[in-house]
């Protein structure tokens, strides 16, 4: 009996390691000045963007939605687009499956993940964009949508 092998510890130290990795590469990173989104609800966020004066950022994502995740951790991440869109807008990021998300998918007539939207302090959808974006895009998007605010 002493020299029985205990086989089982490998493949739960793996199983552990690819779970680590896999948290990491879909967790959002800010570590280098992405963008910073609201914790708060819907609500909230209308009021704090009415208060500020600022537009709405809104990403409507799916847990399951590759491209939404790749925005996170690629486009979202970025430095520069989080430079642009931390000083002029509220950003708010919520799962369109859940009871506000399908709520804000049916009120802004949305079927399809991820939507990038940009809302005015009235609540009017400014302009929208689905699928990814690479950061210069979103960008693009959030120029458009402030110059749509001034008209």
């Amino acid at each position: 009996m002493k020299n029985r092998k205990i086989a089982w510890p490998i493949p739960i130290v793996i199983i552990f390691l690819a779970f680590l990795l896999s948290a990491n590469l879909t967790a959002p990173k800010n570590e280098n000045g992405g963008i910073k989104f609201y914790d708060g609800t819907w609500g909230e966020a209308v009021q704090k963007s009415r208060h500020e004066h600022k537009l709405i950022f809104l990403d409507l994502y799916a847990t399951w939605c590759g491209p939404c995740r790749m925005l996170k951790r690629n486009t979202f991440a970025d430095k520069a687009v989080g430079t642009f869109f931390n000083s002029h807008y509220i950003n708010l990021s919520i799962d369109g499956e859940t009871e506000m998300g399908k709520e804000l998918m049916q009120r802004y007539r949305l079927h399809a993940y991820p939507s990038l939207l940009v809302i005015g302090q009235d609540e009017k959808l400014l302009t929208v964009s689905t699928g990814y974006l690479s950061p210069d895009k979103l960008i693009d998007l959030g120029k458009n949508g402030l110059e749509k605010e001034i008209q």
